[in-house]
């Protein structure tokens, strides 16, 4: 009954609704009933046609996600509905969105940004033509102005000077970049955060992030960019501070009715205030909605439970805000309701009661208590009558164990369980409708962090187990960019003596560690001068002649041609594509090669594009090359934050044990699949008697 309420056209909604409870089928459901109710409103249609010449059918219906992908499967969702609906004249309707998809107003919160900005590019002062620019670029555009604001600052001021270094003696100056970097990123200047800081004695610290502000905002104006959180910085003072906010809210709300929000956990500051700035005359009972008989209404879906995005600013206080503003708002008048749905048509009984047993004692906070959120219990909603499985791996760890050994036994314990599983166990293909035999892609393995990833790849390997990193990061450490970063080095650099004797040691020289122990002990100002000079024996000096004839080629064309034509020829003359020829080899070198690339296309020269590499190389963070996933048969290896929204049949999670410092063993409950397996050491004698009974439970 409180679904059917929902899904009342004429009634706003609050749907709090946990993993796996088909909230992306209830958005789709929503959607398709406000068409319906716009084909039923006479007057709205009427009202249409007079100023807009055409029937109104999705036109008056925004919807926004969080995520291309959550916005392609709601767009996937609703197509669905249309086009299989009882009623021919969704049918039709569905047909002619299908020729003209831009009507459908389905789109990520910046993309949304995005289009209003362009539409009042003049009243927001910005260049009609601004520019998106990426994460990198704009941590390179923060660095600058930082580094501008500190010596701006302490040319200003020599006082400044004395207090800059007094206070980093308390805070290093890369901590202080990044801090600052990082702050700017995610709350307002007026956010109360900083008048605590100036109170703590950090006033040098308030004042270069002042001074960072006004720098980075003036670089980017007059470079006409954007960064993604300028888009929702800048959004935000056209509908609160620009003197044309009431026509730009009008112009607004004289075409937008109807307001759907997905994944609201992750609305942060800025996403939260720029759609309550939309529908503040709709709470107020105000707007043109009135004038058209069109009851305004805003549909907010999300799950207190799943706000992992703190560190993108996400805030889960503001999920119960928007509640209370809806209840006490639309309440009043009746259309209000608060659906919390109990059903799971994801996962089978055993991770169902799992669940319950286990997120009811966690998760025991209340309405009142805004730093714990409380637990529903769930409900199989799912048609299976298979119960699926909860397995905790257990192994002794022994005292001497360091961290990289107890990792790789981590890891050995789940290579060896996921080579039992496959082929032998049955899961259900959604696809096909039926059980089929487990599959090495029917297999994720989830990680805490990055760190244990390379013992996980070392025992995938030994095991001859095919396995994709999804969302990966390390990209300058592996192999194959490391060398051909070292490679860029030296021809930025021939005195570089560390990277050419990267490159003497790779495989790709074909060199013997003796030859190169060689070259390096011979007389010479540079490891290129020894090389150049030293003679070796047989087969060897074929070899040395012939790289030193592809070196000087390399030189030669280094500050003439572009660089990733240089690095193309070096990848061709040293058949690099022949040593390091897996798909993820393939995609990291490809991945360099796209940003060597887009350094080019600035006209960076070689030296440049060198430094510009350093920098990026420095962070770790960056994202190693992404192969095609879809229909590859391999193990999916990835982080729990990058699982969310995702589904597998089996997962397993590692490291389970390092949850919490003063407990040695602990559980994990999968969202998506049948089965679930954990390794994890084992603990204290009254704790084994705990995952005794656990055994009992859930086995």
């Amino acid at each position: 009954m409180r679904r059917e309420e929902a899904l009342s056209p004429g009634k706003s909604a609050f749907v709090s609704s946990p993993a796996g409870s088909g909230k992306t089928q209830l958005l789709a459901e929503r959607y398709v009933k406000l068409l319906e109710e716009n084909l039923k409103n006479k007057k709205l249609q009427e009202y249409s046609k007079e100023f807009a010449g055409k029937a109104l059918t999705t036109e008056n219906i925004l919807s926004i996600t969080f995520t291309r992908k959550a916005a392609f499967e709601m767009r996937e969702r609703v197509f669905e509905l249309l086009l299989t609906s009882k009623s021919e004249k969704l049918r039709k309707i569905g047909q002619e969105l299908l020729e003209h998809p831009e009507r459908i107003r389905i789109s990520t919160i910046h993309s949304f940004c995005h289009s209003l900005l362009r539409r009042f590019s003049l009243e927001a002062s910005l260049d009609p033509e601004f520019d998106i620019i990426g994460e990198r670029a704009g941590e390179e555009l923060s660095l600058e102005a930082i580094d501008t604001a500190i010596r701006d600052a302490i040319e200003g001021d020599i006082g400044v000077r004395k207090d800059l270094q007094a206070f980093l003696t308390r805070l290093p100056l890369r901590k202080l970049i990044e801090n600052v970097s990082s702050i700017t990123k995610k709350l307002p200047i007026t956010d109360p955060t900083f008048a605590a800081w100036q109170g703590k004695g950090n006033q040098i610290y308030f004042e270069i992030f002042k001074l960072t502000v006004d720098i980075l905002k003036r670089n980017k104006t007059e470079e006409g960019r954007l960064e993604y959180h300028d888009l929702e910085v800048e959004t935000l003072k056209l509908l609160r501070e620009n003197p044309q906010w009431l026509n730009i809210l009008y112009a607004f709300n004289s075409q937008i009715q109807h307001i759907l929000v997905d994944e609201f956990q992750d609305t942060n500051f800025y996403q939260w205030r720029i759609i309550y700035a939309l529908i503040e005359d709709w709470v107020s009972g105000s707007g043109i909605k009135d004038e058209l008989l069109a009851n305004p209404t805003l549909f907010l879906v999300g799950d207190e439970k799943q706000s992992i995005y703190l560190f993108r600013g996400a805030d889960v206080q503001l999920f119960r805000e928007a509640k209370r503003i809806m209840e006490e708002s639309f309440g009043r008048e009746g259309r209000y309701v608060y659906y919390r749905p109990e059903e799971n048509y994801r996962s089978l009984d055993a991770l169902i009661n799992f669940a319950n047993s286990l997120f009811q004692k966690v998760m025991s906070g209340s309405e009142e208590d805004n730093l714990r959120t409380s637990y529903t219990q769930f409900k199989k909603g799912r048609k299976d009558t298979r119960k699926g499985e909860v397995g905790i791996l257990l192994y002794r760890s022994l005292a001497k164990m360091g961290a990289e050994e107890s990792r790789e036994m981590d890891a050995e314990i789940m290579g060896g369980k996921i080579q039992s599983i496959v082929g032998e166990r049955s899961v259900f293909d959604k696809e096909k409708g039926k059980c089929v035999p487990c599959q090495w892609k029917d297999i994720a393995i989830l990680l805490r962090d990055r760190t244990s990833l390379p013992q996980i790849e070392k025992v995938l390997k030994r095991r001859s187990i095919p396995y994709v990193i999804i969302g990966g990061k390390g990209l300058f450490e592996v192999p194959e960019v490391r060398l051909l970063y070292a490679i860029l080095k030296f021809l930025a650099d021939p005195t570089d003596d560390l990277s050419f004797l990267s490159l003497l040691l790779s495989p790709c020289s074909h060199l013997s560690t003796s030859g190169v122990s060689l070259i390096a002990r011979a007389p010479g100002f540079t490891l290129l001068n020894r090389f150049e000079a030293t003679r070796l024996s047989g087969k060897e000096e074929k070899v040395r002649r012939k790289l030193l004839s592809l070196i000087a080629s390399w030189r030669k064309i280094a500050f003439r041609s572009s660089t990733v034509e240089v690095l193309e020829k070096v990848l061709m003359d040293l058949a690099i594509w022949n040593i390091y020829s897996s798909e993820e080899e393939v995609a990291n070198i490809q991945k360099l090669l796209s940003m060597v690339q887009a350094l080019d296309s600035e006209g960076l020269t070689l030296w440049d594009i060198a430094g510009h590499i350093a920098q990026f190389s420095q962070t770790g963070d960056e994202e190693k090359g992404q192969i095609e996933v879809e229909g590859t048969n391999a193990v999916n290896v990835l982080t729990i934050h990058g699982a969310k929204g995702l589904e597998f049949p089996v997962v397993f999670i590692s490291r389970i044990h390092e949850v919490s410092r003063d407990k040695r063993t602990g559980v994990f409950i999968d969202e998506a699949g049948e089965y679930v397996s954990v390794a994890c050491s084992e603990g204290k004698k009254e704790e084994g008697a705990e995952i005794e009974r656990m055994r009992e439970i859930y086995n």
